[in-house]
């Protein structure tokens, strides 16, 4: 009987045949239940419900749940049956990403408690309250879309995030990240992206385990930036950032790289910055920020780079998004053979930000 054939065999029977038929071949005995459940453990480790129907969900979990590493949710996932199906089932579910329903909100908070979950993504598109409280408190990632303020003050009590990321928060009242962030301890990196609402905290906090710190479309000014022992990645992006040498430099002990889109920043100002920040390793700006250095400040940016210790071996990184063609060609054909491309070398992003090409040595 085919039952009694090597799992190897199974699952390369399993290969062969449609979703349909592979869930009806494992209902018909326990032995190729389990050898569909080794070949999901493979193939099903991600499972998006919006392209299987509850009934489908019904059957596949029960035998492949616990293969289950990655959810992707409909709003008819959290029917309840389904609910008490992942909840059993998916006991190594690791990460979901979620869409708040209309309906089912008890179901749905009974989701995000589930033990295994360490990486939660989800859209608040009709402000619910009490969400927060009910996510396991072993999460480590957190992603909210529009979450409300009064809920943010329950971020806290998620003591083992590593990675959390408020993106468009309530605007009526001013969400105070900074003290919600320096409860967590554990907290390695923190995406804030307002639209146009400014953190105007006075207090200075402290983000002991912070690493990474990016902040879009926020008014900062240097009274308001935690304190941060381990900082590593600094990103801004927004055009009024004042102070901006002095908010970088509070940072200058441990900066590797520092990410600035759609700020007007002085050559000046750049060179204060690279010269303070000895650990700064890269850098990326507007393509008319190098073309100003470029053109105006090169032998002294050359020697600030010199001062910092690059060299052939250990070369700084500019990068930066593609500007004009024809300006970028013009530019690299007029400091082709320059002493610059022995200190630092060059990395050129498409419009998408997807990919870049490498310019070092004088070569494109």
């Amino acid at each position: 009987m085919i039952s009694n054939l090597p799992i190897e065999i199974l699952n390369k029977i399993y290969g062969l045949l449609n979703f349909k038929d592979k869930l009806q071949l494992a209902q018909v005995s326990e032995e190729l239940g389990h050898a569909f459940a080794y070949h999901s453990s493979l193939i099903y480790t991600h499972l998006d419900c919006d392209v299987f129907t509850n009934d489908v969900l019904t059957v596949f979990l029960p035998i492949c749940g616990a293969g289950v590493v990655h959810m992707v949710t409909t709003e008819n996932t959290f029917e309840k049956p389904i609910v008490e199906l992942i909840v059993k089932h998916c006991t190594n579910l690791k990460s979901a990403i979620l869409e708040i329903p209309t309906d089912h909100l008890k179901e749905f908070k009974a989701f995000i408690g589930i033990k295994s979950l360490r990486k939660i993504e989800y859209l608040n598109e009709f402000r619910c309250n009490h969400i927060i409280e009910f996510i396991n408190t072993d999460c480590k990632e957190l992603k909210v879309f529009q979450i409300r303020n009064g809920q943010a003050q329950h971020i806290p009590r998620l003591i083992n995030l590593e990675k959390l990321y408020l993106i468009s928060p309530e605007k009526k009242y001013l969400l105070n990240i900074f003290e919600i962030a320096s409860h967590l301890k554990k907290l390695r990196s923190l995406v804030v992206i307002y639209n146009s609402v400014s953190l105007c905290q006075k207090l200075d906090f402290l983000l002991p385990e912070l690493e990474e710190l990016e902040l879009v479309h926020c008014r900062i000014s240097l009274s308001v930036m935690p304190t941060c022992p381990k900082l590593k990645s600094l990103t801004f992006a927004y055009r009024e950032t004042h102070n901006i040498v002095q908010i970088v430099s509070k940072y200058a002990n441990t900066l590797e790289r520092l990410y600035l889109h759609s700020i007007n920043y002085q050559p000046e100002n750049l060179f204060e910055t690279i010269s303070k920040c000895k650990k700064l390793q890269l850098i990326h700006t507007h393509f008319n920020i190098i073309k100003t250095v470029f053109s105006e400040s090169l032998n002294f940016f050359v020697n600030i780079l010199k001062e910092n210790g690059f060299n052939e071996q250990r070369r700084f990184v500019w990068e930066i998004r593609q500007g004009n063609p024809e300006d970028f060609r013009i530019m690299m054909e007029r400091y082709n053979k320059s002493e610059m491309w022995k200190l630092m070398k060059l990395n050129l992003l498409s419009l998408h930000g997807n990919a870049f090409m490498l310019i070092q040595n004088g070569y494109i």
